[in-house]
């Protein structure tokens, strides 16, 4: 490629007719800040996303009634969610949280300029919100979000603000996306969200939200490098403006993207780094995800004193934050922790529970990872018999979740040397590890 892409090549861009090595090329190229291909690019960008586009009386009457029905729908879907967890006797969340003991608002109709501003700007919030407790809800009113930000005209706002909440918007989509395992359109919801804050107003702290989700997609795509330099730039913008609890932040993100390429060393200095920047009290979900992955790090370098530490200072966090999810994700480390500390009896109560519990949820990928822990437990024990029959079962889990044939092969090969007695706890070790970095992956979600 020239120095600058082609018309063709940034208007295919845009329609995301390149391919792969092209399309990362041309938007290296764009979030280099090149003011050229930003003004070819700018006309394009408009036509595609059409703020304020003009539509049909008739057309655009039924369009906002139907938008109005949707947002009402995601509202709804929240404030039931809400009800659900005070029932359960947790926290508020969503919605309760941020207005308590007001009721929801009555639907929302076709409104005033500033009206449909302000409606954009809640179901983007409400995306955010519903994050932790309801994935497809959070999709659902990041669709809601993008298309309330088309309807926005410039004229009321000026372009560069109109553009600003697209991008805001396009990102959450994007994020919800990724949330749900949609990582392709993930990818190209993101790479609309940089080219429109290109063309806003410079806001560089919406630039840093979509380049750190952006970096998130990254990570779960296992593109570290790439993800690498976007958290830099992250973190840059945040320590330009004095802000060390997003800064911090960004280190957090870096150190579990380390931890995830297997540079546990350097995730675990990235992370400390990260915990004595960010405000707990601000965002303790955030602080509790750090403190979570760290001790994941720490057991896999068998660190098990500092983890055990870890664990004790910060469960208090764990149980006012904590589902039953999380503190199922807390009794599995522990079970680690014990295990690697050779109080072997308490670790193999901790491992069964989890692993029946997990059993119970319906979550069969867990409840396999989980059993990866009790057989290297049974056979440091010499229980042969029963690493074999976890194995199996194991086995059985991943063919039916379609599990590649490397991962097939590689307990199958395990399954042969404990039968044959030359399985080793290294050897289980290993296997397991192919597959445990995965539970960290989960647990990045978090943030």
């Amino acid at each position: 490629m020239n120095d600058h892409p082609s018309p063709t090549a940034l208007e295919a861009f845009l329609r995301s007719e390149l391919g792969n090595q092209e399309r990362r090329a041309v938007l290296a190229h764009l979030l280099g800040g090149c003011q050229r291909c930003r003004e070819t690019m700018a006309s394009s960008v408009t036509g595609f996303f059409g703020p304020g586009l003009k539509r049909a009386q008739g057309e655009g009457t039924e369009y906002d009634a139907a938008l109005d029905r949707a947002f009402d729908r995601a509202l709804e879907r929240a404030a039931e969610l809400d009800r659900e967890r005070a029932a359960d006797g947790e926290a508020p969340g969503l919605l309760q949280a941020r207005r308590p003991g007001r009721r929801r608002p009555e639907p929302l109709r076709k409104s005033s300029a500033r009206r449909a501003w302000t409606r954009c700007e809640r179901a983007i919030e409400e995306a955010v919100r519903m994050r932790y407790q309801d994935p497809m809800g959070m999709l659902d009113m990041a669709v809601v979000a993008v298309a309330l930000s088309d309807r926005l005209d410039p004229q009321d706002y000026g372009e560069g603000a109109v553009f600003d909440l697209h991008a805001r918007a396009w990102a959450e989509l994007g994020n919800a996306r990724r949330v749900n395992d949609d990582l392709v359109d993930a990818e190209r919801d993101f790479q609309f969200a940089a080219l429109l804050a290109q063309q806003g107003t410079g806001d560089q702290l919406l630039l840093a939200r979509v380049l750190d989700l952006t970096a998130s997609l990254y990570r779960a795509q296992r593109r570290f490098e790439e993800a690498y330099q976007l958290l830099d730039a992250v973190y840059a913008i945040h320590l330009d403006r004095r802000d060390f609890h997003l800064a911090g932040k960004a280190l957090i993100n870096k150190g579990l993207a380390k931890g995830y390429a297997n540079e546990p060393e350097e995730g675990i200095v990235l992370l400390c780094g990260g915990i004595n920047w960010v405000d707990a009290e601000k965002d303790p979900r955030l602080h509790l995800a750090a403190v979570h992955n760290l001790i994941l790090l720490h057991v896999e370098t068998e660190r098990y004193a500092e983890a055990r530490n870890l664990v004790r200072s910060n469960r208090d966090l764990y149980t006012r934050l904590g589902d039953g999810m999380l503190c199922l994700k807390l009794r599995w480390v522990e079970g680690k922790i014990s295990a690697g500390l050779g109080d072997l009896g308490l670790a193999e109560t901790a491992l069964r529970e989890v692993r029946s519990a997990f059993a119970e949820r319906g979550l069969p990928y867990d409840t396999a990872l989980a059993s990866f822990d009790l057989a290297a437990l049974c056979l440091r024990q010499g229980r042969t018999g029963e690493v074999i029959q976890l194995v199996e079962e194991v086995l059985a889990t991943f063919r039916a979740l379609g599990i590649g044939r490397e991962a097939i092969a590689a307990l199958m090969m395990l399954k042969e040397a404990v039968a044959t007695e030359r399985g080793t706890l290294d050897l289980v070790r290993r296997v397991a590890a192919r597959f445990s970095r995965l539970e960290r992956e989960g647990s990045a979600d978090w943030l």
